[in-house]
């Protein structure tokens, strides 16, 4: 997803857009937030946008699909949690026992 395309977008559907791929970035989903920020403040700059509402847009739907992720993983996080921990001390349990536990944890963050 390259810059012109988040001008694009935002400069068609300006705080939808704004609001639906942050949404979907805070979720998890691989897009990065930061270009979309800065094409938020280009249309804000040019005068495509408000600056108020391109705040709140960006905003709520960062906070949205944070708290959406919360709702998920408190629903059904523990299952799921067991299982992957599970899963990952009967494939890797040499490791953890072989470093401490800052690094197993730097390496599964990075792993996830």
């Amino acid at each position: 997803m390259d810059i012109d395309f988040l001008i694009r977008a935002v400069a068609e559907y300006r705080y939808f857009a704004m609001f639906g791929i942050l949404f979907v970035s805070a979720m998890g989903v691989p897009i990065p937030e930061e270009p979309l920020l800065v094409a938020s403040g280009l249309s804000v700059g040019w005068g495509n946008s408000q600056y108020h509402l391109a705040v709140i847009a960006c905003l709520a739907g960062i906070l949205a699909g944070d708290m959406w992720v919360y709702f998920l993983g408190r629903r059904g996080g523990r299952r799921t949690h067991q299982y992957r921990v599970q899963y990952f001390l009967e494939r890797h349990h040499w490791w953890c026992r072989r470093f401490n536990g800052t690094s197993t944890v730097k390496i599964g963050r990075a792993h996830v």
